[in-house]
């Protein structure tokens, strides 16, 4: 039995012949028809591969063969299940490019904590109650006609920008059926997407790319007579380090109905110092998850690292708290778009995968950053 590779130099060749037979009504029907039989051949021969891969659990992606063929072909420019798209490009089915969103999600610290939305436009304003609605109390005869005074509303629109990714495959790899080219696709353009994203949700400075929630200067002042988006800071009480009590003062500096969904976030370089600090009876403030999957908790609260927080330093924000759902929102703009590239590089097959992504600090409040004193 041929190998799948084997099978489609035949079908180029036969397809040379074909093209030589153009004018040829007679030996271009004969060669079509032998066209046609590698093609089935080709199928089958793949079919029991994943037949083969499935019988001994190692399936080519998470939604199953389906999805696997599916990915092949788009890999292969076969697939006619990618529309066309109005700038170009093609886009990739949904239940694809749900794979790469899912897998971004997963390895991307701060999409886990914060509060994403799906829209279909860059056209998208958030309402934000800066100062709420007054309330009374009344008896069972008061009189309750009197207006309450009226809630102040703050548009917030995210930022948008344009992440991509271009992972590249030889086209060796491409004609082994053996090969899992949908998840070197999803795995590199997700390793992508969230190291650009993770970058962008901290620092981005909103110009091409979402605003990040330290792109705003953090000030001192109180919630709600700061400049709109900006943080909120606590400095430490020593120059250079962190302490126990700089924690909790950071923590109680949150208002309570925050502090319930609370977490940290911090990088590794940082996080290996506050795994150390111990409460004045000797007892570690940081607790190893025990289950896999699971964050860490400081102080009870859970903690997520993400790379892009700067280390400790002077004048620094290095650590992060609060409810991330209130206070940050992430904007996924529909569809996953991919361009095929043989060209760039003979012998090998680039796909280049783009998406539109926004962010953007909603409630100022509900953060709050540590700053090292100077």
């Amino acid at each position: 039995m041929k190998t799948v590779r084997e099978l489609r130099a035949a079908l180029k060749a036969k397809t040379d012949e074909a093209r030589a037979h153009i004018n040829d009504a007679e030996k271009f029907a004969a060669v079509d028809a032998e066209i046609r039989a590698i093609g089935e051949q080709i199928e089958r021969a793949e079919r029991l591969a994943e037949i083969e891969r499935n019988a001994e659990g190692r399936s080519l992606t998470e939604p199953g063969t389906e999805g696997a063929v599916e990915w092949r072909s788009i890999a292969r420019g076969e697939s006619r299940a990618m529309t066309v798209a109005a700038d170009g490009g093609a886009i990739v089915p949904e239940q694809l490019a749900s794979q790469i969103q899912n897998r971004v999600r997963d390895i991307s610290p701060i999409r886990l904590i914060a509060n994403v939305v799906n829209v279909s436009s860059a056209d998208f304003t958030i309402p934000v109650n800066v100062r709420g609605s007054a309330s009374r109390w009344s008896g069972e005869s008061g009189d309750r006609n009197p207006e309450t005074a009226t809630p102040t509303i703050r548009p917030v629109k995210p930022t948008f920008g344009e992440v991509n990714a271009f992972p590249v495959v030889s086209n060796h790899l491409l004609d082994d059926s053996a090969y899992d080219v949908g998840g070197f696709i999803v795995n590199n353009a997700a390793s992508d997407f969230s190291e650009a994203e993770g970058a962008a949700f901290v620092n981005g400075n909103g110009t091409d790319k979402p605003t990040g929630f330290l792109a705003v200067t953090p000030e001192a002042a109180a919630d709600a007579t700061r400049t709109a988006g900006a943080l909120q800071f606590v400095e430490t009480a020593a120059a250079g380090v962190i302490v126990a009590d700089d924690l909790i003062n950071l923590i109680y500096k949150l208002r309570a109905g925050y502090r319930a969904n609370g977490v940290f976030v911090m990088n590794s370089t940082t996080a290996a110092v506050i795994h150390k600090l111990k409460d004045a009876e000797g007892r570690f403030m940081w607790a190893d998850s025990l289950a896999a999957g699971q964050p860490a908790r400081l102080l009870g609260y859970p903690v997520a690292i993400a790379e892009d927080m700067p280390s400790i330093a002077s004048g620094a924000f290095p650590i992060a708290f609060g409810d991330f759902k209130a206070g940050y929102t992430i904007a996924d703009r529909t569809g996953v778009r991919l361009i095929r590239d043989e060209v760039t590089r003979k012998g090998f097959t680039g796909f280049y995968l783009s998406k539109r992504v926004g962010g953007i600090v909603t409630d100022d409040a509900a953060i709050k950053l540590l700053k090292i004193k100077a």
